[in-house]
């Protein structure tokens, strides 16, 4: 075999391989991850703490609790932000942005002390067998809250 047809059959291989590859990756390319609801997470914490039913049926109370006063927070929140931004289209309407600024840091404070006082009242529920579950469950709400960027679900294809 000539040199310039082994060349040849080298170049060509290996166009082949690099397409091959090329294709692999685009279209082995995983699919979003699904959001994480929150009753898999009360599922996962009953298994984590060992709550006995009648745990259970306080801490799934404490959990809706919770969730609505979140919603509350969150909806009072969204009425904060909606005309602060719609204040870029339409720069008639005056609003204090400080004043606003100032609402949007009080709400995320009392979400934090509302999901602080949550956690105390799930604690309060535990007995002395459970307690060092707790830090294992705390632990691991960190995990899933505070997650690294890389870790979390990549944006949608519109928005890179």
């Amino acid at each position: 075999m000539s040199q310039l047809k082994f060349y040849k059959y080298a170049t060509f291989g290996l166009l082949f391989l690099n397409i091959g590859v090329l294709a692999f990756f685009l279209l082995a390319k995983p699919g979003p991850r699904p959001p994480a609801s929150p009753a898999n997470f009360r599922g996962e914490v009953i298994k984590i703490l060992d709550l006995n039913s009648e745990q259970e049926r306080t801490f799934t109370a404490l959990a809706e609790d919770h969730n609505r006063k979140m919603n509350s927070l969150n909806e009072q929140q969204r009425k904060l932000l909606r005309p602060y931004f719609e204040n870029l289209n339409s720069p008639d309407v005056r609003i204090n942005k400080e004043d606003v600024l100032n609402q949007v840091q009080q709400l995320e404070g009392e979400k934090m002390e509302v999901t602080y006082q949550h956690f105390q009242d799930l604690k309060s529920i535990l007995s002395e067998s459970q307690l060092p579950h707790f830090e294992r469950f705390i632990r691991r709400f960190m995990d899933r809250v505070f997650s690294s960027p890389e870790k979390s679900t990549p944006p949608p294809k519109g928005l890179k």
